[in-house]
């Protein structure tokens, strides 16, 4: 008896994990308040930023904030783990929050969102090539 009310509960949840970025994002999550962008003050140190590639071409880079380390008397105004979107020009199009909700600014500078899932997926789908094969390049060595 419990497993015939599990098994529609199952294909319901199956069903949404599945479609995951293929809905247009509702309810009170759809839209963030996007972190303002980053100024030079904030990309001097404790930051990553790369070249993002898309099945060999690139796209776009990303700014990542990294961790402050203990003991320093630096403060971030942008919680570590937040990944900046930007394009060949580094003008921001978008975020990935610290928990990989990633995020498209409108013309508010609203985040609206677009897709959960690791930092690579995420990217592709924010590029428009969910199948799409993403490389990350520091560009201290490019």
């Amino acid at each position: 008896m419990l497993s015939r009310l599990l098994l529609p509960a199952l294909f319901v949840l199956t069903g949404l994990a599945v479609s995951g970025c293929l809905l247009p994002p509702e309810g009170p999550f759809a839209k963030e308040k996007a972190p303002s962008p980053p100024s030079v003050e904030d990309t001097s140190r404790f930051t990553l930023t790369e070249a993002v590639f898309l099945n060999g071409q690139k796209v776009g880079y990303t700014l990542t904030f990294l961790e402050v380390p203990r003991g320093s008397k630096e403060k971030q105004q942008i919680d570590a783990g937040t990944v900046f979107i930007k394009d060949l020009d580094f003008k921001n199009l978008g975020f990935i929050s610290p928990l990989g909700n990633t995020f498209r600014y409108n013309e508010q500078s609203e985040g609206i969102e677009v897709c959960q899932f690791t930092l690579e997926k995420n990217l592709a789908y924010f590029f428009g090539a969910p199948e799409g094969k993403v490389e990350l390049k520091d560009i201290a060595v490019e």
